[in-house]
């Protein structure tokens, strides 16, 4: 024991000392490999397939099962019946392969080259564009229905310069029968099966937001929504009077001004984004471009969370681009500005061209309101959603099934956000 009543240690105890600890660590390290290797075959073997099977064995037999249809039994399927079932969370009915992780990692069709891929889309979105604007969305066959819905209550509304982009054959012989304004997304959306985004949610989402870089490319403004927006009243004349400094509105989300130092985060597929500012068009399609590529990273693929990794990958690269209000708020301003847009500028290396960043601005949380339980709270709101009832992160699911339509519909149907008749949906 030393002067101060400190233990002293002898090298031949150090020695001795260094040697369990690095025993300890390659034991730790030991355990942990078994332990990721028997989750690994539990996520594996424990997911149910189309006949019922759970083995390792079934595993790799379901693997060769499609994991969708679109013909039951002589009929066209319905919305979701179509689809693999068996998802819970850390299960699913196939198998991960892991080579994916070296394909693509970015849009498989650049969206600003003239004469690509985008050119039948931004074709079809200039015959329908009003004032240079356009209101777009993305279908599938699932979604034929959501897709015909979102287009009859625009129209209600009074809008005409809507367009659905279909990324199959059969939501575009459907739509196009319907009378519903329509591309052919099919070929390009196919495109994203060289990439690493494994799954059909996935691969809708890259689309969706590719689409909209072509459009923005091509000169045009454009506002990017899901087909579960119900659009209430002519969106139009708000978005033409907002100054042309906002290069991109986005619907708030997740506000709390003690955590953002903005207040609040953004509702990435509810976004405008002006293409007809040629000073800021590159950034504008620069912004989209890093966003989608940094969702294609792998942690945010495989998770709970990954159906949704084009969203996380926007809600990471807002806040790399240091977002700063435009002008600071007083206390009086600050009360109010849910119901007004605020702005935001963004700082990153690729959202500024010299003296000049992007402007982000956040949209009135009143006319713009995300939650459903607000939505419903707001009578001047001019877009709506419904809540998907009983909705489950499930860990790998590909698409929706039968149960999550169904319960989607009926929540639309009681919100009085289902404009189509009862036998319209078989």
């Amino acid at each position: 024991m030393g002067a101060r009543g400190k233990v002293l240690l002898r090298p031949q105890t150090l020695i001795v000392h260094k040697r369990l600890m690095l025993r300890l660590a390659k034991g730790l390290a030991l355990l942990f490999a078994v332990v990721s290797v028997q989750a690994r075959r539990r996520d594996r073997g424990g997911g149910r397939h189309l006949d019922g099977r759970s083995d390792l064995a079934g595993v790799e037999a379901g693997a060769s099962t499609p994991r969708h249809k679109t013909d039951c039994s002589g009929r066209p399927c319905r919305p979701g019946e179509g689809s693999l079932t068996g998802y819970e969370h850390w299960k699913q009915p196939y198998p991960h392969d892991e080579s994916i992780a070296k394909r693509l990692r970015t849009w498989p069709n650049d969206p600003s080259v003239a004469g690509g891929a985008y050119t039948p889309l931004v074709a079809a979105a200039r015959r329908v564009a009003a004032d240079n604007f356009v209101v777009f969305t993305v279908a599938d066959f699932d979604y034929r229905y959501i897709a015909e819905n979102w287009y009859v209550a625009a129209r209600r509304a009074g809008m005409s310069n809507m367009l659905v982009h279909a990324i199959d054959s059969e939501a575009l012989s459907f739509l196009s029968s319907r009378g519903v304004a329509v591309s052919d997304g099919s070929a390009s959306f196919d495109a994203w099966q060289t990439t690493r985004l494994d799954r059909h949610i996935q691969r809708t989402s890259g689309e969706q937001h590719a689409a909209a870089a072509a459009l923005v490319s091509a000169g045009l403004d454009v506002l990017l929504t899901d087909a579960t927006h119900v659009i209430l009243r002519p969106l139009t004349p708000f978005f033409k009077t907002v100054p042309t400094s906002n290069d991109m509105l986005v619907m708030r989300d997740g506000c709390d001004a003690s955590r953002n130092p903005v207040s609040c985060g953004g509702m990435w597929n509810f976004l405008f984004l002006r293409g007809s500012n040629a000073e800021t068009r590159a950034l504008t399609f620069a912004f989209i471009e890093d966003a989608v590529r940094l969702g294609m990273v792998d942690f945010y693929l495989r998770w709970w969370a990954g159906h949704h990794c084009i969203f996380v990958g926007y809600q990471k690269h807002f806040k790399q681009n240091a977002p700063a209000l435009e002008q600071p708020l007083d206390p009086a301003a600050y009360a109010s500005h849910h119901n007004a847009t605020l702005s935001l500028v963004l700082h990153g290396a690729r959202a500024c061209h010299g003296a000049r960043c992007l402007t982000l601005g956040l949209l009135p949380a009143g006319l713009f309101p995300a939650g459903a339980a607000d939505a419903k709270a707001k009578p001047q709101a001019l877009v709506r959603r419904s809540a998907r009832p009983d909705a489950a992160h499930r860990l790998r699911l590909d698409r929706y099934d039968e149960r999550d339509f169904d319960n989607l519909t009926a929540a639309m149907k009681r919100d009085g956000l289902w404009l189509l008749p009862d036998g319209a949906r078989r």
